[in-house]
């Protein structure tokens, strides 16, 4: 069997620009972590508590709390102070916790999209649908990745209390159970909500999203604080395909979408500011098809709006 734990990253709600007032937060939502073996769930966990307590005992014993019941929110350990300050001994941190967790035949994944440009009114996509169809979106992927192992998945899930991510919880468990996908069968239960302060290894799905987060916030937001954040993916989820299928849905000015995979998230070149791809040219005198719509399709297909978002964000540039 499988374990897959998950977390959100990037923002769940709208995105304007990087000098809104309100919705300036992150231009991509999605969830990330990792999926092991359940053989090794408690021996990495295990490790993972141990690191913790290695590097950030100092802040632990300031807040008298017992390690396993102590917890640094990924979001607060990989901010650029703390990576000019403490980088020397964030990252190699980071970096063991990585190669344990491919020793142990573990991996990281993540699943997301760059959201549309715009205020709750202007956008066709809600906070629930978003949450809903990308929690499927990784539920499928993962369900998938299990069936090629011919395993039998278990997913966990950092708890929430906010309606729009308990109405994408309450939906995915219809879709597991009425789907007729095959590989689907292989997702013993409705992904279950754990307190990740109690569970490392929820805790360490955190720190991946957070990681997935600045890395991605670096190449979709001119002038972004995190031009650092590309080399910490590099090291530690790393260039090389995930074969659980990660990526993160896009778009780049063309009638062709792509997707920006841990190759794009690891370049120290922001992804923004790189030419577009031209597009793809047909044969002479003929008309270039539509693609079917699919599950997987990019964002920027779906919501015509994101170009519009991408001219924005190159104007602030």
């Amino acid at each position: 069997m499988l374990i897959a734990y998950l977390d959100e990253f990037g923002h769940i709600g709208p995105y304007v620009s990087k000098d809104h007032p309100r919705h300036k937060t992150h231009p991509a939502f999605g969830y990330a972590g990792f999926v092991l073996p359940v053989d090794s769930v408690r021996s990495f966990g295990g490790f993972f508590e141990f690191t913790k307590e290695k590097l950030l005992g100092p802040e632990i014993e300031r807040a008298k709390a017992h390690p396993r019941r102590w917890e640094k929110k990924g979001s607060a350990l990989l901010t650029t102070r703390n990576h000019k300050n403490y980088g020397s001994e964030i990252s190699p941190a980071l970096r063991r916790l990585h190669a344990r967790l491919r020793q142990d035949g573990g991996h990281p994944v993540y699943f997301g999209q760059v959201k549309p440009v715009g205020e709750s009114d202007a956008i066709a996509e809600t906070p629930a649908d978003r949450s809903g169809h990308m929690l499927i979106n990784a539920v499928r992927y993962l369900a998938s990745y299990a069936d090629k192992q011919d395993e039998r998945i278990m997913i966990f899930m950092d708890a929430v209390d906010d309606s729009p991510r308990l109405e994408a919880v309450q939906r995915i468990g219809g879709f597991i159970y009425k789907a007729s996908e095959p590989a689907l069968k292989r997702v013993v239960e409705v992904p279950m909500q754990l307190e990740s302060k109690h569970y490392g290894n929820v805790q360490f799905a955190d720190w991946i999203a957070a990681i997935v987060t600045r890395a991605s916030d670096y190449h979709l937001v001119p002038g972004s604080d995190f031009s650092w954040a590309p080399k910490i993916f590099r090291s530690t989820i790393g260039a090389a395909r995930c074969g659980v299928g990660s990526f993160l849905n896009s778009s780049h000015l063309t009638a062709d979408s792509r997707r920006l995979g841990n190759r794009d998230l690891c370049d120290d070149t922001a992804w923004i500011s790189r030419p577009p791809v031209p597009p793809r040219s047909g044969k002479k005198g003929s008309a270039r098809i539509p693609r079917s719509p699919k599950f997987t399709q990019s964002i920027g297909e779906s919501v015509p709006g994101l170009e519009a978002f991408y001219d924005s964000l190159r104007a602030q540039s």
